[in-house]
This record gives structure tokens, C-alpha cells and sequence, in this order.
């Protein structure tokens, strides 16, 4: 093991370095837009309006609650894949709750049924096994099973529900027929980023002439995700006249599941140019990482868009901050030459992004900010508030440690925590003490109480802080962590 640094080895800090506004989120952070969040919530109000489609939007796509406010006003509720994504629809978006899973655990049935509107199985032998429990649990909860019509619409042999193999739904009509008398509606999920409509009327003629005996049975019948209907030029009046005759001619209340088509256009993902490469060509590194931020890029191998730089005469290539050689956002022609500290923002950021992010190469979660519908932008979501972390007993209960805001004026101040006495917690000590003005007090934890002691010494001699009461030093052991876990 590498000795620790020493605390007083001399750390020049750059004149560019600044600290961030507090009135603006610090990159990267994934930038909604209710505005044009709305937009395609509109389209969604006038399907309904014109077909009688009800819509329930696909928490697997899109989870962020802090605008279902918004949403909620257009959809009638939410579908899921799994009962934790199920609770946070009733809990947090309310409406219908639909209640789906490729393979439920006995448990999560007798949980999804105690609140679900609808509790809807992946196969004939799941059905068969739960359907009592569902009827025991809930007087009132609906139960479905999904059907695999053998055909699909879709780019990617991954998204394929009706590969080869697939597992996802009943394929044998017969086995079907049996099961019949035991659900009151069907899930076809067929499609994935479908654009083309003529294809979907195709579709739904399939489905009748294959399934009408069993459709006239039920009540409800839901077409799945995966349709891109909100999407510009999209022909509108062909698809409300064919969702209105499928429903009127079997009876049933019809419903889709938008996920991207609720959420497309309304997010970017803001980045910052740390350092640029060459290597044949220039190479700018970025803040965020498309396989732990944009994971859906890498599976597919597709490429985001840049929304700002504009296009222009300038190659570059933009990549991310961990180790993987392919985390590369792609290869642009952007209007100028990217520099450290240059914003970099990609666009459509919010379908399968934030539900997918993750901690590789233990990179901080980008910031989630939305921009309401007045223009204000609110930070909804940070993985960078250390209030909320996970302490020894003696640390939370320590006067340093403090889980409310000082107030100076009209200015809110949150105190500071710097794990470990190396050359990094020197400079964030003393950047903090510049900055004492806007910021509470600031406890340095480190397994060497000494070592934390010398930097708030030199800390308290460059610079003129409050009283010492606001510089604190305690021992910490990183293995002295208990169980408790921070609350996302």
C-alpha cells in the first residue's frame, strides 16, 4: 500500500478555478424541460380526446418524479415492469397503476395486488399459478396476461420481443384459449421506436383476424410502448381513426404505454470539456461517461446528438471519463474547437437514461435539474449532498455534522464533510474557506486525527474564517460504517 501524502507537500491551484454559482446545477446533469415535456404530453391528451386511448406512461423509460406533477395531468396513470416500479407509480403518480413483470416472485404478487388496478402475468403457467392469489388479495384489481402476436416493429434485435426464443408472452394460441376465462384484458408489446404507422394498422388487422374470438371476451386491451407517435410528422388522424375502430369493434377500452414518446426532446445531458486529447484526431473528455450516463447509446451502439456546440467545420471527438477504451460519445463536426472548461450538451436525454445510470469507475450521478414551466430551473436531484451519507455514530452525532441550513442574510449554507487528510481535502479545505462566506462549517475526517488537525491549522492561518468552532476535526476508520444507507 502507497503511504498517504503528506499534508504539507505545496498544491498550486490553477487562477481558472472558480466556484460554482449556487444559483446553477454543476455539470454533469441531466437538464428537463417541461415545456417540451408538455408538448408531447399534448399529443398524448389528443389521442385520447380523438381515439378514447387511454395512456399509462412506462416507469422502465422514464421515472423521474419530480414531474409527474405535469404528467400526471395528461396520463392516466402507469405501467411496470417490476413491483418497485409498480409502488412508485401508485405512491408517487397515482391514476391506474398497471402492474406487470417478466416473472413475478410469490411475494410480489401479493403485493402488486393489494394496490395495482391491474395485475397483468408474462406466461400461461404464472397466470395459472397466481390468478387466486390476485382475487384473494384484491376485490377489484383487473388481471391480464401478455400475448406474443409473432410480429413486431423494431431496429434492434435486442428490443425484438418476437425474436427467436423470446420469452416474452403467450406465443401458442391454443394455450391462450385455455387460459381465457381466467384474465378480463391483453397486453400486445410490440413495437420499438415504430414511426411508421401504416405499420401499426397492419398490425392491429393481424391481431383482430388472429385473436377476435378471444378479444371479444375481454375488456381492455393494452398495445404496449414503444410506439413513436409524438414524434414530428407523424400521421396523427390515420392512427386515432385506427385505434378508435379496433376499440369500437371488439368492445374494449384500449390503452398504450408511452415511455419515450412522453418523455422525447425534453432533456439534454449537460457536460463540461475537462481536458483534450490528440490522437489522429482531437479527443475532448468530458465530465459525464456515455456507458454509466447514456447506457442505451453503447448497448445499441448508436450516437447521441450534440444540441449546443452547433454543427459546423470542427472534427472532434467527445468521450467519457472512465477507463473503458469504447466510452466514446461519438465522432462530430461541431462550429468550433472544444477547449477545457467548454459546455458540451447532448440531446434527448431523458428515455432510459436516468433509470440506467450507474456508479462505474465510481463516477458521481449526474445532477437532475428541471426547467419548470415559468423558465425557473430547480435541482431536483444530486448524489453530491453529504448530509445524507451513511456516518459512524460518533460523527452524526458530532456539533460538526449538521443536517439543516445556516442562514447569513438570504443566503442558505450547507456545511462541509471531507473524508480523508491528503492533498485533495488541503485543497478543498481551503477552497472552502475562500468561499466561507457562502459555506457553513467544515469537519475534515481522517483516520490520522493529526493529519486533518495541520490542514485546518494552515487553513486558519491563510485564511480569515469565522471563530474555530466552525473548522472541525474528527477520527474516522472507513471500515466504521454501519448499515445505514443514505435515502435516494
Amino acid at each position: 500500500m502507497q503511504p498517504p501524502i503528506a499534508c504539507d507537500v505545496p498544491v498550486r491551484i490553477p487562477k481558472d478555478v472558480r466556484a460554482p454559482e449556487l444559483s446553477e446545477p454543476t455539470t454533469p446533469y441531466y437538464l428537463l424541460d417541461e415545456r417540451r415535456l408538455e408538448a408531447n404530453l399534448q399529443i398524448i391528451e389528443q389521442v385520447r380526446a380523438r381515439s378514447g386511448t387511454k395512456s399509462v406512461l412506462a416507469l422502465k423509460c422514464f421515472s423521474t418524479w419530480s414531474v409527474f406533477a405535469l404528467m400526471s395531468r395528461y396520463l392516466d396513470g402507469t405501467t411496470s415492469s417490476s413491483a418497485y416500479e409498480a409502488r412508485l407509480g401508485h405512491e408517487k403518480f397515482g391514476g391506474e397503476t398497471h402492474a406487470y413483470s417478466v416473472a413475478y416472485e410469490p411475494h410480489e404478487v401479493v403485493e402488486v395486488a393489494s394496490f395495482a388496478d391491474k395485475v397483468i402475468f408474462n406466461s400461461a403457467s404464472q397466470l395459472e399459478r397466481y390468478h387466486e392469489v390476485v382475487r384473494a388479495t384484491s376485490g377489484t384489481a383487473s388481471i391480464g396476461v401478455r400475448v406474443n402476436p409473432g410480429v413486431s416493429a423494431s431496429h434492434f434485435d435486442l428490443a425484438d420481443p418476437a425474436r427467436r426464443f423470446s420469452r416474452l408472452g403467450i406465443v401458442d394460441l391454443d394455450e391462450l384459449r385455455r387460459v381465457q376465462p381466467l384474465v378480463d384484458g391483453l397486453m400486445f408489446h410490440f413495437n420499438c421506436e415504430n414511426t411508421d404507422v401504416e405499420s401499426i394498422c397492419a398490425s392491429l388487422d393481424l391481431i383482430a383476424e388472429r385473436y377476435g374470438p378471444v378479444l371479444e371476451e375481454m375488456e381492455w386491451i393494452s398495445l404496449g410502448g414503444g410506439i413513436s407517435f409524438t414524434s414530428p410528422g407523424y400521421d396523427l388522424d390515420r392512427f386515432c381513426d385506427a385505434l378508435a375502430e379496433f376499440s369500437t369493434k371488439f368492445g374494449v377500452q384500449l390503452y398504450l404505454e408511452p415511455g419515450e414518446a412522453a418523455v422525447t426532446g425534453a432533456a439534454e445531458l449537460v457536460t463540461t470539456v475537462l481536458d483534450v486529447v490528440h490522437n489522429e484526431v482531437p479527443i475532448a473528455v468530458v465530465d459525464a461517461s456515455l456507458e454509466a450516463h447514456f447506457l442505451d447509446h453503447l448497448i445499441y451502439r448508436t450516437t447521441p446528438n450534440v444540441s449546443s456546440p452547433p454543427a459546423g467545420d470542427h472534427r472532434v471527438m467527445v468521450a467519457g471519463r472512465t477507463c473503458l477504451a469504447g466510452d466514446v460519445f461519438g465522432d462530430f463536426q461541431l462550429d468550433r474547437r472544444l477547449r477545457v472548461g467548454d459546455e458540451v450538451r447532448f440531446a434527448d436525454a431523458a428515455g432510459y437514461t436516468m433509470v440506467k445510470t450507474t456508479w462505474f469507475n465510481g463516477l458521481r450521478m449526474p445532477t437532475i435539474a428541471v426547467r419548470r414551466l415559468d423558465g425557473t430551473v430547480e435541482t431536483v436531484g444530486s448524489s453530491r449532498t453529504t448530509t445524507s451519507c451513511a456516518l459512524p455514530s460518533h460523527l452524526r452525532s458530532g456539533r460538526s455534522i449538521q443536517h439543516t441550513n445556516v442562514t447569513k442574510g438570504s443566503v442558505m449554507k450547507r456545511n462541509l464533510l471531507i473524508i480523508g487528510a491528503g492533498a485533495v481535502a488541503h485543497v478543498a479545505a481551503h477552497k472552502a474557506a475562500m468561499h466561507n462566506d457562502e459555506l457553513g462549517d467544515i469537519c475534515i475526517a481522517s483516520r490520522t486525527l493529526s493529519k486533518a488537525e495541520a490542514i485546518l491549522d494552515s487553513v486558519k492561518m491563510d485564511h480569515a474564517v469565522d471563530p474555530s468552532p466552525r473548522l472541525h476535526a474528527r477520527q474516522l476508520d472507513a471500515m466504521d460504517i454501519d448499515d445505514r444507507g443514505a435515502d435516494p
